[in-house]
């Protein structure tokens, strides 16, 4: 028959605490971080939708509201309805803010392709969703290589 030492009896005590949180935590802390990334997934498959769908609507020759002064609005409600606060510029790598952005979009020289420059972005470690665009203020002097236009 063995018998535990007083300090071996302690370090079992501990070492069985540390496993018992340790599981309880776990076991709150999982689950709850599956819910928040599948809300924060279903949101950035909802604003993909609405960005997309706002665009075909704009260029659809069927829908009698296809000015630029309707897309830029609808544009602007999906930032303000799914809270984006930053660009992510593909040209220059650059994070630009949203309000500034929407400004200097609405002024800007327009053609087709960059019409539809909008594309959403999370990162990998946290559940922000920020809209990546083709150019930006900050970049608006250097030329758009097609290398920054397939990454």
């Amino acid at each position: 028959m063995i018998f535990l030492t007083y300090g071996m009896e302690i370090t079992n005590t501990i070492l069985t605490a540390i496993s018992t949180v340790t599981v309880f935590a776990a076991s709150l802390l999982i689950p709850f971080l599956v819910k928040k990334y599948n809300d924060k997934k279903q949101k950035l498959d909802i604003a993909e939708k609405a960005i997309l769908d706002a665009f075909d609507k704009y260029f659809s020759d069927e829908y009698s509201k296809n000015d630029f002064e309707w897309y830029l609005a609808e544009v602007n409600a999906i930032l303000k309805r799914y809270e984006i606060n930053s660009f992510l510029c593909t040209n220059c790598k650059k994070k630009c803010n949203s309000k500034k952005y929407m400004l200097w979009f609405e002024k800007v020289d327009k053609t087709i392709p960059e019409i539809n420059n909008f594309s959403f972005k999370t990162g990998r470690m946290s559940f922000k969703i920020e809209l990546t665009t083709l150019f930006c203020y900050k970049c608006t002097k250097k030329k758009v290589t097609k290398k920054a236009l397939t990454n």
